[in-house]
C-alpha cells in the first residue's frame, strides 16, 4: 500500500479533492467601521498537511492577520480579517489559496510557498465574497 506524502515535499490533488473546508465558504460580513473585525475557519478535513495563505483585493481596507499557515489533519486555523479604511470604493474578495504537503514539507509557511513558486505546484482556491 501506497502512503500519500511519504518521501515527498509536496502532493498532488487527488481527483475531487473535498478535504479543505472554509467556513464562511463564499460571503464575510465585515462592517464598514474602521478596527471591526471578523474571521475565517479553515478546516483540514484530509489525511495530509494543507499549506494555505489568504490574500485580499485590497491592502489598504482589510488587514489579514495569520494570513499563512500549515493546518495539520483534522485541525482548523483562524483568518482574522480587521477593518482598515471605512469607503470603499468595490467590492473586496478574499482568496484562500493552498496546496497538499507531504511529510518533507515543513512548518515555516512563508518558505514553503516560495518553494511551490519555484516548483510550481498546483494549487487550488477558495473565493469569499467581503459584504458590508
Amino acid at each position: 500500500m501506497t502512503v500519500p506524502g511519504k518521501g515527498k515535499e509536496f502532493v498532488p490533488f487527488p481527483d475531487s479533492y473535498d478535504g479543505f473546508i472554509a467556513v464562511p465558504a463564499d460571503k464575510v460580513r465585515l462592517g464598514p467601521d474602521l478596527g471591526e473585525t471578523t474571521k475565517i475557519d479553515l478546516t483540514n478535513k484530509g489525511d495530509l498537511p494543507i499549506l494555505y495563505k489568504a490574500k485580499c483585493t485590497s491592502n489598504k481596507r482589510i488587514a489579514l492577520l495569520d494570513c499563512a499557515g500549515v493546518i495539520e489533519p483534522g485541525k482548523t486555523a483562524e483568518v482574522n480579517l480587521k477593518r482598515r479604511k471605512a469607503k470603499t470604493d468595490s467590492p473586496d474578495m478574499i482568496c484562500i489559496v493552498y496546496t497538499l504537503m507531504g511529510e518533507l514539507g515543513g512548518d515555516n509557511a512563508l518558505y514553503q510557498w516560495r518553494r511551490v513558486n519555484d516548483q510550481q505546484i498546483p494549487t487550488k482556491n477558495i473565493i469569499i465574497e467581503v459584504t458590508v
